[in-house]
């Protein structure tokens, strides 16, 4: 994951968390019966945006939603590149525009 997002967006796109934080998420229980990551995305641009998640003000910007779906969309590729052909796919092959846009081809 940390390579994709370096080669996509750049080394300045990394932050690391200084203390563990489970965040309340139940997500190793997911990884018990699936192999997977966990990405937290960044959504507070200022003062505005800056609110705890239950917070009364809470308010997100909503700018890095797209980028965050082209990461994850480069994500599942580079898995499906090394998976290699013999994976099994009932969904449309993905491939990548000039501008590392994924896009649908059939």
């Amino acid at each position: 994951m940390e390579a994709t997002i370096r080669d996509t967006f750049g080394e300045e796109a990394i932050h690391q968390i200084s203390e563990s934080s489970m965040g309340g998420e139940d997500f190793a229980h997911y990884l018990k019966h699936v192999s997977g990551g966990f990405v937290r995305v960044g959504t507070a641009s200022g003062p505005e945006t800056s609110y705890p998640l239950h917070h009364h003000r809470f308010d997100l910007d909503e700018t890095p939603l797209a980028p965050t779906s082209r990461l994850m969309a480069r994500v599942l590729l580079n898995h499906l590149d090394r998976a290699g052909p013999e994976t099994p796919s009932t969904s449309p092959n993905l491939t990548s525009t000039d501008n590392g846009t994924p896009e649908a081809t059939h």
